[in-house]
């Protein structure tokens, strides 16, 4: 609608001056996304546990996430890595509401997109600065076709990685670059 088209510039242009504004962002990711959204549901829908998520809608809250069981788990288990990923970062496990997708189904599978970001972040190693967060849009751009991660990993501002940085985007973006590439592959 035109209205999410208002909505869409106006979070592009902020979300590119400042990157940090997570509201902006996921303006930008719901008012531009329905086709990537789409695309996501169908591909969920065409095997078991895409088709069991769908149904039952498990979220990820803090309600529904136990830090305390996580923080007492084996230190090699991603459940331990996650617990102290957010905890180191002093985040949490709460999304911005789904405000600008109509259809249900479509809002549900931008919210599991949300909630599974810092999974990824945990995945890949990659922290919560401005360039780490592009590098990860990198990867969620391979995996989810959503415009704004688009925008975000072709950000000017941030380039990743750059090997003309020191040995810290050499060594930890390469990894990512690494898993990008399988993912496209594929």
């Amino acid at each position: 609608s035109g209205i999410n088209a208002e909505y869409g510039a106006g979070s592009a242009v902020g979300a590119l001056a400042n990157p940090l504004r997570g509201d902006l962002v996921a303006t930008l990711g719901e008012t531009t996304g329905t086709t990537a959204l789409v695309n996501m549901r169908d591909k969920m829908k065409m095997n078991s546990t895409g088709l069991e998520i769908l149904k039952d809608r498990p979220r990820i809250t803090e309600e529904t996430m136990d830090m305390e069981y996580l923080s007492n788990l084996p230190t090699n288990t991603f459940g331990h890595h996650y617990y102290q990923f957010m905890n180191s970062n002093g985040l949490s496990a709460q999304r911005a509401q789904t405000k600008f997708v109509e259809d249900e189904e479509l809002a549900y599978v931008m919210t599991r997109y949300r909630e599974n970001h810092d999974f990824l972040h945990t995945l890949t190693g990659l922290g919560v600065t401005v360039p780490e967060e592009i590098c990860l849009k990198w990867y969620e751009m391979v995996q989810t076709e959503l415009p704004m991660c688009a925008l975000s990993a072709s950000s000017d501002q941030y380039p990743c990685p750059s090997l003309r940085r020191g040995s810290f985007y050499r060594n930890k973006y390469l990894g990512v670059w690494r898993v990008v590439a399988l993912a496209h592959s594929s």
